[in-house]
């Protein structure tokens, strides 16, 4: 896997999940200033449907832009994960994306299992009295409560594996920008812009990301300098014939015992 197109992957990665949102707050906010100038002259409740139908592509397109990314990330960390050999890079992210979807698949069960137990409610108060509305009010709120600290324990164990891998990119490719990468996006599971300004910093350190320099074999070839011997002063080895120092015990050439 070449270091190159994990970095590059990386860097599309990054730009998708920083420009996503931008791009999202911008159509929101002309979609609805639309909705707010069509109101003084339009006569009818219904939205203007070419606007309307406009949005809901435009939500529709970013959501399958973001998904792309993503794609495009875990392929990044994947490649990046073999050309340092460092498993960890790219397993803790698999875990991290596999702990998000089982955390929204819980939180989406819950959720239609309230809607449900409210329209058994709603069946039973049809055919008995009502009970009383501040029973109900308080199942609602509890049950709001648990989805979000169901799904808060969920999104910070993922964005602590996140961290786990940037810390260990860290550690192989020595850009230790890396691991404030993961501290942001463990913070951002909580405070989403952070994460938004952790994906900038990820840019910038997946470009910083260089070629691991190759182990020099330069100690294991070159023999240590010997004293060329000194005319005159010089000892023929009985083996090879070659002449070594008086001073020398074994043969600067065949390494036999002079």
């Amino acid at each position: 896997m070449s270091l190159e197109s994990g970095r590059h992957l990386g860097r599309i990665a990054s730009l998708i999940y920083v420009s996503t949102p931008v791009i999202m707050v911008v159509v929101y906010v002309a979609y609805f200033l639309s909705l707010f100038a069509s109101i003084p002259i339009s006569t009818t409740t219904v939205p203007n449907t070419p606007v309307f139908t406009g949005f809901i592509i435009a939500i529709i397109l970013l959501g399958i832009i973001a998904f792309a990314g993503l794609i495009l990330f875990i392929i990044a960390m994947h490649r990046l994960s073999h050309y340092y050999n460092e498993p960890g890079i790219f397993t803790n992210i698999l875990y991290g994306l596999i702990l998000s979807i089982v955390g929204s698949v819980v939180v989406v069960l819950i959720m239609f299992g309230f809607l449900f137990s409210f329209m058994g409610n709603l069946i039973g108060q049809a055919i008995t009295p009502p009970s009383s509305p501040t029973t109900f009010l308080a199942q609602f709120f509890v049950l709001i409560a648990i989805i979000i600290l169901v799904a808060l324990a969920l999104a910070i164990a993922s964005g602590f594996l996140y961290m786990r891998a940037f810390n260990k990119l860290a550690a192989s490719s020595g850009v230790e920008g890396f691991r404030t990468v993961g501290i942001l996006y463990l913070i951002g599971m909580i405070v989403p812009i952070v994460a938004w300004i952790a994906w900038i910093i990820a840019y910038m350190n997946f470009n910083k990301l260089k070629p691991r320099e190759p182990a020099s074999a330069y100690a294991y070839t070159v023999k240590p300098p010997t004293t060329p011997p000194v005319a005159g002063l010089t000892k023929r080895c009985a083996n090879c014939g070659t002449e070594n120092n008086t001073d020398a015990m074994f043969c600067r050439n065949c390494g036999k015992p002079i």
